[in-house]
């Protein structure tokens, strides 16, 4: 198969001189650069896809059908997303559980009675976003509200409140 052997013994280890070695593992010391550079690109090329896909079904959710295709053609012809999505950059797997996590919790909090089995897949979700990037700890402040503000308008007894208080910290821990 692929098998790509790693220039260790090449001076450019030593001196973390990380062009140098890019280079020495690309073309000098394996002899097929584009299909390693192919298969860096493509878990990045499907998490772009996922993502697109993720972006229509939550706006159809939202808006109906013509808002999931008009919210899919923005993000697919958005010059970020075509000048980024064909890197091998963790950026594209951060943006995605992100926007999988706020999306599994906007569907949390849709539901009158969430389930052991939602709040945990809310909870893996969130956890993929921590785990993805750094930034994903704004999470904490952009989706901790909504359960608050959902607890104001339902006005639940104390007792309520505190087991979906304690639902809360399980989603978050």
């Amino acid at each position: 198969m692929l098998n790509p052997t790693l220039p260790l013994d090449h001076p450019s280890w030593q001196s973390l001189d990380s062009t140098a070695f890019n280079h020495q593992f690309l073309y000098v010391y394996n002899t097929n650069p584009q299909l390693i550079i192919f298969l860096a690109r493509l878990p990045i090329m499907v998490i772009s896809v996922l993502l697109g896909l993720l972006i229509f079904v939550w706006a159809r959710g939202l808006y109906g059908r013509k808002g999931g295709l008009w919210s899919l053609a923005l993000y697919v012809f958005s010059p970020t997303i075509l000048a980024n999505a064909g890197f091998a950059m963790i950026d594209a797997a951060s943006i995605f559980f992100i926007t999988l996590a706020a999306f599994v919790y906007w569907k949390l909090l849709k539901q009158q009675r969430p389930t052991f089995l939602t709040i945990a897949i809310a909870g893996m979700c969130f956890g993929l976003a921590q785990s993805a990037k750094v930034n994903a700890v704004l999470l904490y402040r952009c989706l901790s509200p909504g359960h608050s503000l959902k607890q104001l308008a339902q006005k639940t007894s104390l007792f309520n409140f505190k087991k979906e208080l304690f639902c809360l910290c399980s989603f978050f821990l």
